[in-house]
């Protein structure tokens, strides 16, 4: 595997272990229970839209972030 795809991978399979959608999925169909299809597929519209807008907040502003606390390269590279 060339780089690119192995950090895909591990940003896929890291994301997939925070996130959890096999864990987040019964609050969403409790939560949207008496609701119909419409509503559900709103919700989730949306759900996914601010996760994407984080996403990009950070892909862009995550290293300005870090600089301004100040947080050291040996500790980025263990959080990631």
């Amino acid at each position: 595997m060339n780089q690119v795809a192995t950090l895909f991978v591990s940003t896929f399979t890291t994301l997939l272990a925070i996130i959890n959608p096999l864990e987040s999925l019964p609050v969403f169909l409790k939560l949207l229970e008496d609701q119909d299809r419409h509503v559900h597929r709103l919700v989730a519209w949306k759900a996914c839209t601010y996760a994407t807008l984080l996403l990009f907040f950070f892909l862009i502003f995550g290293t300005l972030l870090l600089k301004i606390f100040e947080v050291p390269l040996s500790v980025r590279i263990l959080i990631v």
